[in-house]
């Protein structure tokens, strides 16, 4: 994670005095945040990267007797199966339940997702039962001491999980990742560097909520002389 402010987050403050002398490691992330005209973007104080949901049914009660989809995450060679209520995942998502629903006999019990990661669909199968995201960097384990691995880590998953919510049209969940992102941005005055490549890699154009978001923490919360090439 990148931060202006060191006492936070000692080892991040290292990031910005000794920075990569890989010229275009972060190159198409400049090219792209340069390209932001940041005056249309919120303020802090100003909600950023929500998605306006409409007012939901009710939750479906659950029972022993629900039928089941079984999920397969992952690329064909490193897949991980989850078993979801169907009448669960149809209640949240528009696209699980046109596909769950459709005239396919097997995805009727089975669906495969092939771009996203295992962790990212963990944190997705857990909040669908309680919508509740619990990230260690809000909640840090007892006896657990997190680095900046664990920190990247975490903040990468919290960026799939948004991705993967996006593709599955579950606005409620993005919105909770949203915030989620946001607590940990202002609880640690830091910005997730980690989640650079994927974001821009796996979000569309400048209006993307996630995108928004990570241009107006980065204008927060680091050094932006970082993101200016050495033309030497």
């Amino acid at each position: 994670m990148l931060s202006k402010t060191p006492e936070k987050r000692k080892s991040s403050a290292r990031i910005i005095a000794s920075p990569s002398p890989k010229k275009n490691k972060m190159s198409a992330f400049r090219a792209w945040a340069s390209s932001i005209d940041t005056n249309k973007i919120k303020k802090p104080s100003q909600q950023v990267g929500g998605i306006r949901i409409k007012k939901e049914k009710n939750k479906p009660f659950l029972s022993d007797g629900d039928a089941h989809v079984t999920f397969i995450i992952g690329p064909e060679d490193n897949t991980e199966k989850f078993t979801v209520p169907k009448k669960l995942a149809c209640f949240y998502s528009s696209v699980l339940n046109a596909a769950l629903n459709g005239d396919s006999v097997e995805h009727q019990t089975h669906y495969r997702i092939i771009d996203t990661t295992s962790r990212a669909f963990q944190i997705l199968h857990g909040w669908l039962f309680n919508e509740e995201l619990m990230t260690k960097q809000l909640s840090p384990p007892p006896d657990m001491d997190l680095d900046d691995e664990d920190y990247g880590e975490e903040d990468k998953s919290l960026a799939e999980l948004w991705v993967l919510a996006e593709k599955l049209s579950i606005p409620t969940l993005q919105n909770a990742a949203i915030e989620a992102i946001t607590r940990i941005a202002v609880e640690h005055s830091c910005a997730p560097e980690a989640t650079f490549d994927y974001v821009y890699n796996n979000t569309q154009g400048e209006e993307s909520p996630l995108r928004r978001l990570l241009v107006r923490q980065c204008i927060e919360y680091t050094d932006l002389t970082l993101f200016v090439e050495n033309k030497d």
